[in-house]
């Protein structure tokens, strides 16, 4: 899991080197990894795109929308 993880923050250090603003896109795994990331505060995700992820998100959270997939769009609180 931890090489997973490293895997994430070394691609949203190199989007973030090309453009202003990583917005990350994933799916189920990907998702528990993005958004473990973005909570961690360690990284400069603008926003995640979380569809079926494999987590699951009980508190309300801006951006949320539940039809099967994540929006998120300001820092989300821990689960």
């Amino acid at each position: 899991f931890s090489m997973w993880q490293e895997a994430v923050r070394s691609s949203v250090l190199l989007a973030n080197a090309i453009a202003e603003k990583t917005v990350v896109v994933s799916h189920s795994t990907g998702g528990l990894l993005a958004y473990d990331a973005y909570v961690a505060g360690k990284s400069s995700i603008s926003g995640l795109f979380l569809w079926e992820p494999a987590l699951k998100i009980t508190k309300k959270i801006k951006g949320y929308i539940n039809i099967g997939f994540y929006a998120v769009g300001d820092r989300a609180p821990r689960l």
